[in-house]
């Protein structure tokens, strides 16, 4: 027994020391670090275009006009480049399942328009999504002022606690935030793992690595947490600034762990295939296309029959698909064992395959 615990903390020390060194000998080439400025400038970019979004104005609303209402059909122009969308459905359902993109469902009231005539000040009852839930006082006000000057007298805009979870497989902003941890991420890893790799070789770390006392397992272990290193520190300002969307942490965490490892795979698989800068600064734009892009289609029903094939297997589509089932409800067992397989599958091939090239390297 004791000798096993020795063996294991050997082990965890030598994947330590790698890791570590490895941590710090990336920092050491400036385009280093300019690729993580660029992550991480990419990283808030994506935030604010999805989550803050300053620049749009308008207001999208599902309508439940429960009293035959007709006072929310037209669309209203307040100036300013705000512009308040309605769009009718028959229950509140139907609304919670259409909120997708909309900024708040709206239920009109037995009596709405009467109150109206009678100079009264109605409530409505709003609905906002899951990742608006902690802003809903300030929603209150705003929606609350815009729809007083639309309708030209007070009216009142209750918005309900319970704010409505998005299902898994709707289009919304989870869909695209969950595609946006995987590109980061793997963007972050691809920039940084395979050019430390190529460094190596050229200062013949590598070499005295493989000649060393440490197993090709440890040493492709220890660059792996060198990358992952890396892969939490944007992990870490992702889940920072997107929180709100998460309704499974659980789920996130594990999805965001399969992210990382299967973007470690690819990095040091490319980091042990190509021997080249110029080559691997050429071969990680088609990957990234061939495995990143698609994947933005996870969600997305209305695709190709033949696309959609590609999608079901790929990897990065998998792990898209798991972040957002983490960021909604609803994902079925089947779907979430085939997603599990696919994206622990091709990880596990890709590392054996990293350990077999580097075990090979050194014969």
């Amino acid at each position: 027994m004791n000798s096993t615990n020795t063996s294991w903390t050997e082990t965890l020390y030598n994947i330590w020391v790698v890791g570590s060194k490895d941590i710090v000998d990336a920092l050491k080439p400036k385009t280093t670090l300019i690729n993580i400025v660029v992550v991480l400038a990419l990283l808030v970019f994506f935030y604010w275009i999805l989550s803050v979004r300053p620049f749009d104005k308008g207001v999208d609303v599902v309508v439940v006009p429960e009293s035959g209402s007709s006072t929310f059909e037209d669309d209203i122009d307040l100036g300013d480049g705000v512009l308040i969308r309605f769009f009718p459905v028959s229950s509140v359902e139907e609304m919670r399942r259409s909120m997708g993109y909309s900024n708040l469902g709206l239920v009109v009231p037995e009596g709405f328009d009467a109150a109206l005539e009678a100079g009264e000040q109605p409530v409505l009852t709003g609905y906002v999504n899951w990742f608006q839930r902690f802003k809903i006082s300030e929603l209150e006000n705003q929606y609350t002022e815009q729809f007083s000057l639309a309708l030209g007298q007070p009216v009142c805009i209750a918005i309900q606690g319970e704010s409505i979870i998005p299902r898994t497989g709707t289009l919304g902003n989870e869909a695209a935030v969950a595609f946006h941890l995987v590109f980061v991420t793997f963007f972050m890893v691809i920039s940084i793992v395979p050019f430390l790799m190529l460094d190596e070789r050229k200062t013949k770390t590598m070499e005295a690595l493989l000649v060393s006392p440490l197993s090709v397992a440890e040493i492709v272990l220890g660059k792996a947490l060198a990358g992952m290193f890396y892969a939490l520190v944007i992990g870490a300002g992702w889940f920072l600034l997107n929180h709100m969307y998460v309704v499974n942490w659980g789920m996130a965490l594990l999805a965001f762990i399969l992210i990382a490892l299967f973007s470690l795979g690819i990095s040091l698989l490319m980091g042990s295939l190509v021997h080249d800068r110029i080559k691997l600064s050429l071969y990680n734009l088609p990957v990234t296309i061939l495995l990143i892009v698609p994947a933005f289609f996870a969600q997305e029903s209305n695709t190709a029959s033949g696309f959609r094939a590609y999608l079901e297997i790929l990897p990065t589509a998998a792990l898209s698909r798991l972040m957002n089932a983490s960021l909604s409800v609803g994902i079925t067992g089947i779907d979430l064992l085939k997603d599990l397989a696919i994206s622990l599958g091709f990880t596990v091939l890709i590392f054996a395959a990293v350990v077999w090239l580097i075990r090979r390297s050194d014969r």
